[in-house]
């Protein structure tokens, strides 16, 4: 299940912001172009002509995040898998993470404690 989070303000929150605070709670989800070359430039309306001088010889992804964010353009996207070993409860370990979104704004999520629950 692909999914973005956005703040009470409806800003998209950065996917590995959201990646790194639901480890920190023992919830595994994954952010960024999961593993599909140009998936997130088609997404955004990136067109080679753009990105190209972004990497300057060198396909890197952290080139890429370093070129959008120069542009203003967060990579939101959060993937959280299901499948034969998941329960409910690992459903609702996510909502009540997700839950905690809710009325926040994005630059508050460092500056404040999350509940861990």
């Amino acid at each position: 299940m692909t999914f973005m989070v956005h703040d009470v303000e409806g800003r998209a929150i950065d996917g590995r912001l959201i990646e790194s605070l639901a480890d920190e709670r023992g919830i595994a989800l994954r952010s960024g172009c999961f593993c599909n070359p140009g998936a997130a430039e088609a997404a955004l309306g990136l067109d080679a002509n753009t990105v190209a001088p972004w990497f300057e010889g060198r396909r890197d992804h952290e080139v890429l995040l370093d070129g959008m964010g120069r542009r203003g353009i967060v990579l939101a996207a959060v993937r959280a898998s299901f499948g034969l070993a998941s329960d409910f409860a690992d459903a609702h370990r996510l909502v009540d993470f997700l839950e905690q979104f809710v009325d926040r704004r994005s630059d508050a999520l460092i500056d404040e404690p999350m509940v861990h629950g």
